[in-house]
């Protein structure tokens, strides 16, 4: 190596007496330009796939042969890479006044077109026996599964005190171990990638004590997180949302908070095909389930006020 010159080492085009000459030049010209497009290099703006000599250290024959290595073996990214696509999803509209409480009322009554179809891969999961496609999936995931997991979605959905049952064998409660097996089965065919979870809007309404409202509020201030340790009901139709909000509990009359919780579905499946109760547009959401506080309003309505909470379905 002793006719090693690395004063003629080249580095993105540049040998050392051009770098350093960029750099005068840079010093001379006053502080960093702003670029809206690119990068600022110096009092000037180069194209962001460009090396700016600026930064390059103060470099002589003695230190440039280091930086060309460290550049020249850096990985270059192919001209054909792209970024990873990023979708957004739906999100939640506003809703803080009465007019768009009863927009968002109109606008959710009927089933989307998507969660119709949804609806029907359920149906098909559970019951189809001509299409060959259903037949090797039940075999792949265990025709008992499904089976038994069928059952328990027309037991919960069959009538309220069943439907109780379970989420309170759900969270182990005592004299309820006789659902404990539904329990498990409606858990388990809920959680099953095959279920289709469609993107969709969904609401749970319900009554709380004042005590546990504030709790809420406070939750939401904070941005808290929480877990529902059972099975829970949601549906795509805000009306249904506010008519179990509406509906007092004989039993528990200091329930007199009516709350609506929304969010965008991640976990439910939608049952409306194979449901006892076909208009409640319900989708049915599996234990364990987080969620995180996104917002609070309350709205004053003809029934009373209602305290809404925006909620993002997490895992």
């Amino acid at each position: 190596m002793a006719n090693y010159d690395p004063s003629k080492d080249i580095v993105a085009g540049r040998t050392a007496k051009q770098i350093e000459a960029a750099k005068r030049r840079a010093v001379r010209g006053g502080g960093r330009k702003k670029c809206k497009k690119g990068k600022s290099c110096g009092a000037t703006c180069i194209n962001g796939s460009k090396v700016c000599l600026v930064d390059l250290p103060w470099v002589s024959s003695n230190g440039l042969s280091k930086v060309a290595t460290k550049i020249q073996s850096a990985p270059r990214k192919k001209k054909n890479d792209k970024e990873p696509a990023v979708n957004p999803g739906i999100t939640l509209s506003p809703l803080n006044s009465y007019s768009s409480l009863m927009e968002k009322m109109k606008e959710t009554n009927s089933a989307s077109p998507e969660l119709v179809s949804a609806g029907g891969e359920v149906n098909n999961i559970l019951h189809n026996d001509e299409d060959k496609k259903y037949v090797e999936l039940r075999d792949k995931v265990g025709k008992k599964v499904v089976s038994d997991g069928g059952w328990a979605i027309a037991m919960f959905s069959e009538d309220y005190n069943t439907s109780y049952s379970i989420r309170m064998a759900d969270r182990g409660a005592k004299g309820y171990e006789y659902y404990k097996k539904e329990a498990d089965d409606l858990n388990r065919i809920l959680t099953l990638k095959e279920m289709p979870k469609p993107e969709v809007e969904k609401f749970r309404g319900f009554r709380a004590t004042n005590e546990r409202l504030q709790e809420m509020i406070e939750g939401a201030k904070n941005r808290e997180s929480f877990i529902t340790p059972s099975t829970n009901s949601w549906s795509s139709s805000l009306k249904i949302g506010q008519r179990f909000a509406n509906r007092a509990i004989d039993e528990l009359p200091e329930r007199d908070r009516r709350v609506i919780f929304r969010t965008i579905n991640k976990r439910g499946v939608p049952i409306r095909e194979v449901s006892a109760v076909t208009h409640e547009e319900e989708l049915m959401t599996p234990r364990n389930t987080r969620y995180r506080y996104l917002n609070y309003t309350s709205i004053s309505g003809a029934a009373g006020i209602y305290h809404i909470f925006d909620v993002e379905e997490m895992s």
